[in-house]
């Protein structure tokens, strides 16, 4: 290297850690907007203290606060200062060990601890007075529903959607507050019709949970992996799941906003982790129509030039089914993701001659295997395996609630299996 080049390239290097180092990093657990708590770290807290009851000596409850839609603000401008200052009223009311978190723009959630139920009613009515007497009188009328955490063993997403299903009963009428009660929210089911509109709603306001299913193996040293997956709240307290996401958002012309929307929090992900000094491999299926759309590789490149990362740690997973429309599309689609380091993932993979076939061409990094072949016999799994492993790529377990019913040549050969009592939300 010639001493001039050497010196630009020093020069270049010391002016960029300068420019990184006056950057003000916002505390990764917190809401730059609102300053309360990020929803990643709210969905933590909240399972570790759903699926720990019995240790608690405090009652505890959720509690989801709805806004009117906009709150009366014109533009986004306005209503993140509405939203901040809000959200400043509400952390005056809360104690230390209360949690509280900004879902989207039209509600907040809040994990409680209090010694009796009444002091937690107590608090959201509190909450409700507080947030009329803001400017703006009746308009920021709230509608709080208040899910319970009992004595049997829930999760952050059944407490969530128990607290929001409340919540919805009592939307359009003059009551501010609701307690949790089995069947509310039913007789709101949504349509079918109704659906593509609430997917598009969730993709303007950034409604979605996220879940982070842990990868692992008992027996084998992988890297620290999660799937991440996006779960999508409905009116009636159920849950659309990720699958379910993908596949309506292709019926509805909103894949690549899907896409675009689990990479750009995959990568948010990754920053955060690497400001904590840790390095993960996520893996997120998308749509397989995004690639033969032809935009999501200059888009991806863009986001990775703008934040100066790269695409290591990221694996991206199609259904090998949808593939077949055009191979040589996906085959030069996975060496541009390749190119910016990121891997790739066949999920569905079955046994047949046509997947092993496709495997070999494509050269993925990792196959997703499909339920149905965990119960060959095995010969017919040495063989899977064998085509697998000879293409050097790894194998990925579905996910199953007791693991020990998978054979055991399955667990033997496999790298990752999707570990579900290690799921964390946000």
């Amino acid at each position: 290297i010639r001493p001039r080049h050497l010196i630009n390239t020093i020069i270049n290097r010391v002016e960029r850690a300068r420019v990184l180092e006056k950057k003000q990093h916002y505390p990764i657990n917190r809401d730059p907007v609102t300053g309360l708590y990020s929803r990643r770290y709210f969905y933590e807290k909240l399972d570790a203290v759903a699926t720990e009851t019995q240790l608690l000596t405090t009652i505890g409850g959720v509690l989801y606060i709805a806004l009117p839609e906009n709150s009366g603000q014109s533009n986004q401008a306005e209503l993140n200062r509405f939203l901040a200052n809000l959200c400043n009223h509400i952390a005056e009311l809360l104690e230390e060990q209360d949690v509280a978190a900004r879902i989207d723009d039209d509600s907040i959630a809040i994990l409680v601890l209090r010694p009796h139920q009444k002091n937690i009613i107590a608090l959201a009515e509190k909450l409700s007075v507080r947030i009329q007497g803001l400017k703006g009188g009746t308009q920021n009328t709230p509608h709080t529903g208040i899910a319970l955490i009992g004595d049997q063993i829930t999760n952050a997403s059944e407490l969530m959607a128990n607290a929001a299903a409340a919540c919805a009963d009592i939307k359009h009428t003059a009551q501010l507050l609701k307690i949790y009660e089995e069947g509310d929210g039913k007789r709101n089911s949504d349509t079918p019709t109704a659906l593509p509109a609430l997917l598009k709603r969730a993709l303007q306001r950034n409604s979605f949970q996220l879940l982070f299913r842990t990868l692992g193996h008992p027996h084998k040293s992988e890297p620290e992996a999660y799937e991440l997956k996006l779960r999508l709240r409905l009116p009636d307290g159920k849950q659309l799941g990720n699958a379910e996401i993908i596949k309506l958002a292709d019926e509805a012309g909103l894949a690549l906003q899907v896409s675009q929307l689990l990479i750009e929090n995959a990568l948010k992900t990754q920053e955060e982790k690497r400001a904590e000094g840790k390095q993960v491999n996520l893996f997120i299926e998308l749509a397989s129509s995004t690639i033969f759309e032809g935009t999501l590789t200059g888009w991806l490149k863009d986001q990775l030039r703008a934040r100066q990362m790269v695409g290591f740690g990221l694996v991206f997973e199609y259904r090998i089914a949808d593939l077949s429309a055009n191979l040589k599309v996906c085959k030069q689609h996975f060496a541009d993701l390749r190119e910016m380091g990121i891997q790739v993932s066949l999920a569905r993979f079955g046994a047949s001659n046509a997947a092993i076939k496709v495997l070999h061409y494509l050269h993925a990094e990792y196959v997703h295997i499909a339920g149905p072949i965990l119960e060959e016999d095995d010969q017919s799994i040495k063989e899977v395996v064998k085509q697998i492993q000879q293409n050097h790529t790894k194998i990925i377990l579905p996910a199953r609630q007791e693991p020990d019913s998978i054979q055991p040549l399955w667990r033997e050969s496999a790298d990752l299996v999707p570990i579900i009592s290690g799921t964390t939300r946000h």
